[in-house]
């Protein structure tokens, strides 16, 4: 997905609210979790790259808030967002 697509769907169609998302992969891969805004976030945007928190991660992430729980997506390998 384009930067702009991938805007959409985080920051104005569904603004970040720990909502679990499904992100499909091009290679056809996925993942689900949820995206999170970090202090990189403004810098990665800028780049099409995203931090998401997988589900895996999720109760680790939910104590300690560390950005180490999250991993860093790029939009161009994304083919669909889909809101669970």
């Amino acid at each position: 997905m384009n930067k702009e697509e991938m805007i959409r769907f985080i920051e104005i169609d569904n603004p970040i609210t720990h909502n679990r998302v499904r992100i499909d992969f091009n290679d056809e891969d996925y993942n689900i979790g949820f995206f999170e805004r970090f202090s990189d976030s403004e810098e990665l945007k800028e780049f099409n790259k995203w931090r998401f928190v997988p589900n895996n991660s999720a109760l680790e992430y939910q104590n300690s808030k560390s950005i180490e729980h999250s991993i860093i997506i790029d939009g161009e390998d994304v083919s669909i967002l889909t809101l669970l």
